[in-house]
């Protein structure tokens, strides 16, 4: 069931591939909002493909 689509990857790439300011400071803003909601995911994410590799590699913990 995906949630809504982190404003971060795609869509920044494709702010900054359009040119448009006004889009670039609206993704800036939102972007913003999503780390202040919710933290820096970069620590999560590797845990998770830590785990992803672990399970794809038949590993226990």
């Amino acid at each position: 069931m995906p949630g809504p689509e982190p404003p971060y990857g795609t869509a920044i790439h494709d702010a900054i591939a359009h040119g448009d300011l006004a889009e670039m400071k609206r993704v800036a803003r939102e972007a913003e909002v999503f780390l202040a909601t919710h933290g820096d995911i970069s620590a999560a994410l590797e845990t998770l493909r830590i785990e992803i590799y672990r399970l794809e590699h038949g590993r226990e913990r």
